[in-house]
């Protein structure tokens, strides 16, 4: 199930995303992301997972050395890479509808393609998607909050927001 195109890098994630998730569930885990880039002069596969509780590093080995087998037989990639698996972490990178309902109700940073109205980036509580599919965030003003929505080609990062300060040790 060689995947031709180099430059499909998207096309190889999904792929490799619909091989390894029934390996992953069957471990207690959900698959939070796959991604497939070209870092360097390397190619990189980031199998990242997620869990009820939080992973470990028991829990990315016990995941790397199921799906490796898997990744062998199938040779879904047709050069050499590095596999990685990993946590989604505090901080997580939300870039699919799944992670946006995820993360429904948390604090994000938020960065733009460009900026609207003056503001390239910022930080709002995400609130999911309006009707038009837009994302619906909201800011607090006072005791009220005020939404409001950004078109989703407009996002170029968005990733869940942690306020370190506020961490008693």
């Amino acid at each position: 199930m060689a995947v031709k195109s180099e430059k499909n890098t998207k096309n190889i994630a999904e792929a490799v995303a619909e091989m390894i998730l029934p390996t992953v569930t069957e471990h207690g885990c959900t698959l939070w992301d796959t991604e497939y880039v070209r870092e360097g002069g390397m190619y990189v596969l980031r199998i990242t997972i997620d869990k009820e509780g939080g992973v470990d590093i028991t829990d990315c080995e016990a995941i790397h050395r199921a799906i490796d087998p898997i990744l062998d037989e199938k040779d879904p990639i047709p050069q050499a890479y590095q596999l990685e698996v990993s946590s989604p972490g505090i901080e997580r990178v939300i870039r699919t509808d799944a992670h946006v309902e995820a993360c429904r109700g948390q604090t994000v940073s938020v960065k733009l393609f460009s900026a609207i109205e003056g503001v390239k980036q910022f930080t709002a509580r995400l609130d999911g998607f309006d009707e038009d599919g837009d994302v619906l965030f909201a800011v607090q003003n006072g005791e009220a909050w005020d939404p409001f929505t950004i078109p989703r080609d407009k996002i170029s990062r968005m990733q869940v927001y942690y306020d370190f300060s506020k961490d008693e040790i």
